[in-house]
């Protein structure tokens, strides 16, 4: 039986292979690309009065999106209050956007506890309502709204529903 000696320049081609190929593998909501035009002329105005249903968010490292998302969805109305729904309970809160920049504040929501599938729908809305506090910036593209934190990943993103 012959016996291949290891070469270390072949180990190390193939271990940075296997790094690169797992650093670009990304979900469809971290490759959604925003065309530039859109991000330099956003104005606050694109975002209101839009009702904007959820169509994922990021937990941890990874992107959620399930049937208990679907259903959790915002309104940015004239001024400086956000309206929407988080799942099991409603929510309203404070927003400034000025440009690409976008802060949440003052979130309150109703003190319901869902009780069918209650502990996915009762995480979900945790875990929106965390991300919602830490967006920083965000870019409209058509019919999408994508939501980023302080360090420009991507946290939430919306599509525009239709009425």
């Amino acid at each position: 039986m012959k016996q291949y000696k290891k070469s270390p320049s072949i180990v190390i081609s193939f271990a940075l292979f296997v790094f690169i190929a797992g650093c670009t593998t990304k979900s469809e909501f971290d490759r959604k690309t925003i065309s530039q035009v859109n991000i330099q002329q956003n104005a606050s105005g694109l975002l209101r009065e839009i009702q904007w249903q959820l169509e994922a968010y990021k937990y941890q490292a990874d992107w959620v999106s399930n049937f208990e998302t679907e259903r959790i969805s915002v309104i940015f109305k004239r001024g400086t209050h956000l309206n929407g729904f988080a799942g099991c309970n409603a929510l309203s809160a404070k927003y400034k956007a000025t440009n690409n920049l976008l802060s949440v504040s003052s979130i309150n929501t109703t003190r319901k506890l869902c009780q069918s599938r209650g502990d996915i729908i009762m995480q979900t809305e945790a875990n929106f309502l965390a991300n919602l506090v830490n967006v920083a910036t965000y870019a409209v593209d058509h019919d999408t709204l994508i939501l980023f934190n302080i360090n420009g990943k991507r946290i939430l993103v919306f599509k525009r529903k239709e009425k």
